[in-house]
């Protein structure tokens, strides 16, 4: 996988909040104006039935004012006041051009035709106002009251009816409308985010994956040779005895070390002391089992944790790691560089890991005095000897 540096992977991400952020903007920006549109077409739409009401309330409201009810010429000028509002706001609107094209032409059909809806509303105003301007007793109001009736039955409400329809199916047309957009613009932000996730995201989650993975080698793994480090063998050494103590089963602990390690590496330099520490690791190996484990505890010094050992088994994994070592010859600048291995041994018996570690160390020292190329198994100690005189006591 090609390396991505943290400021490439922090322009990627950078670039994905942006294109979810423009288009949230957008989506804003477009639902907005659509409900902005909407909000207003309904208000014309109530305005519309509303004139349509307002025009039979003028009729009534006459024929009240002819039978002498107390209130009823003033209700009819204030219901024509209102109508004529109405209609000059209807007719503001169609002229501005507020609705989209075929609604403006279908109302301009209808209030410039022929037979005019705006030619009508404002005859219909003007006799509701001869009306009302006059009072019952004047020669002049029987004709004009006739004329206001006569209106009212004209095609006057036919044209409102029809305006209040073309503005109902211009909504429902707008609400149709702002659907396929919503749909639209969720079909877009599943793509991008689809697109992110591919060429961003994924790519982006897999390189941190890789880098965490790395620093969690690094962090428990000796560079050189590939083994656990000293932290890492602990943590997995303790979790080991843990078990082995819960189920009642044997382990045993190797401490090892190079002979005369530093010699070698007076001798022949640093570069070959390396060589001499992975042809070692590797010779180990060998030797052990898939589920020992294996560390490198500092410099030259190893530790190996045997599962379901004994004392007695871990020396003859420790005799045959020794010889498997010692027959291992490793080829530095034209020359040939020899080793051998000192190894002690303890097997859990009740303590600790710090115990039983320092046992197994203390058996190394021993096999260091005592020669070297050998193995030393730990002496017991006073506690387990101790319990092992009071169990035969018993």
């Amino acid at each position: 996988m090609k390396e991505v540096s943290a400021k490439t992977l922090t322009r990627y991400y950078a670039l994905a909040l942006i294109i979810v952020a423009t288009l949230s903007i957008v989506c804003h920006v477009v639902l907005a104006g659509e409900l902005q549109v909407g909000g207003s077409s309904a208000a014309l739409i109530n305005l519309s039935g509303r004139q349509r009401m307002l025009s039979q309330r003028m009729a009534s409201m006459a024929g009240q004012y002819r039978l002498g009810e107390p209130g009823a010429r003033e209700e009819l000028i204030a219901a024509t006041d209102s109508f004529q509002r109405g209609h000059e706001h209807l007719m503001a609107d169609l002229n501005k051009g507020g609705g989209g094209a075929v609604e403006t032409a279908s109302l301009r059909g209808i209030y410039e035709g022929s037979d005019s809806l705006d030619g009508a509303s404002r005859a219909y105003a003007a006799a509701a106002r001869a009306v009302s301007s006059r009072p019952v007793d004047d020669p002049a109001f029987a004709p004009a009251l006739k004329d206001l009736f006569t209106l009212s039955r004209s095609s006057l409400l036919l044209h409102l009816d029809a305006v209040v329809a073309v503005r109902q199916h211009e909504a429902e047309l707008r609400i149709v409308r702002l659907q396929h957009i919503q749909l639209w613009i969720l079909a877009i932000v599943l793509a991008t985010l689809l697109a992110e996730a591919i060429t961003i995201f994924r790519p982006m989650v897999g390189r941190i994956v890789q880098y965490a993975a790395r620093l969690t080698l690094l962090a428990t793994t000796d560079p050189l040779t590939g083994v656990s480090n000293r932290r890492s063998f602990l943590e997995n050494a303790t979790t080991e005895l843990e078990r082995t103590k819960r189920y009642g089963r044997p382990l045993s602990v190797l401490a090892l070390d190079v002979d005369h390690f530093k010699r070698i590496n007076d001798t022949h330099g640093h570069a070959a002391g390396d060589k001499v520490l992975i042809e070692l690791v590797l010779a180990l190996k060998k030797g052990l089992r898939a589920n020992d484990l294996l560390g490198r505890i500092g410099g030259e010094e190893f530790a190996i944790l045997l599962p379901e050992t004994t004392q007695g088994a871990a020396m003859e994994v420790a005799e045959h790691l020794r010889k498997t070592v010692a027959a291992v010859t490793v080829t530095h600048d034209g020359g040939l560089v020899t080793m051998t291995i000192s190894i002690g041994i303890a097997e859990v018996q009740g303590e600790s890991l710090t115990q039983v570690m320092k046992a197994a160390d203390d058996a190394l020292y021993l096999a260091k005095s005592e020669g070297r190329d050998r193995v030393v198994a730990a002496r017991p100690s006073v506690a387990t000897t101790a319990h092992a005189a009071s169990s035969l006591s018993i």
